[in-house]
């Protein structure tokens, strides 16, 4: 399968958190009403109710599915990888409860293909807490700062998503050069 997406936005950035405003039209899922009930309660499960952070997770979930399809590395659909591949489904897999915000988090990102995040974005984790070395959330600057996580990842940092109802920020980066390729970079 060859797929092409086209930018449909050019983002304008005046911090370094993540946005709102989708950057980039890339595949439709179509999905039914109970898939799309269990995949906002993930994203609640890993965000809460902020919209922002909500975008950013289900577009991170188009990425992670897109980039292991388009490598060959899965043939299942996007709601069966998700729900039963992915350290998504490991923590979330159970989960029942969504908010408005992560239903129209699922609704944008995953079903009308309006992502917040570029391709290649392939890595978030909890901010601080899973960050080696962590600094001050103003300190980080988009396609510059390293960053390098409890896990064994490095990467280049991307966004910062706010904290949300105690949850957590989440911090978004980017380990493959193909984000730079496809930036043209």
């Amino acid at each position: 399968i060859s797929c092409e997406l086209v930018d449909k936005k050019t983002p304008v950035y005046t911090s370094n958190r993540c946005t709102t405003e989708y950057i980039y039209e890339g595949t439709r899922y179509s999905l039914t009403l109970e898939q799309k009930e269990k995949i906002a309660a993930m994203v609640y499960s890993e965000y809460g109710t902020d919209i922002e952070g909500s975008k950013a997770v289900a577009s991170h979930m188009a990425n992670l599915y897109e980039y292991k399809k388009w490598s060959g590395y899965t043939s299942l659909s996007f709601y069966d990888y998700i729900t039963t591949t992915t350290w998504y489904s490991a923590g979330t897999r159970s989960e029942t409860y969504f908010t408005n915000n992560s239903m129209q988090a699922v609704n944008d990102c995953i079903v009308n293909g309006q992502r917040t995040l570029p391709l290649y974005i392939d890595e978030f984790d909890m901010f601080p807490g899973d960050i080696v070395s962590p600094l001050s959330g103003d300190s980080y600057v988009r396609d510059v700062t390293i960053v390098n996580n409890v896990y064994g990842a490095t990467g280049k940092f991307w966004c910062l998503s706010e904290d949300a109802n105690g949850i957590g920020a989440n911090i978004f980066f980017y380990t493959s050069d193909r984000y730079k390729e496809y930036v043209g970079g």
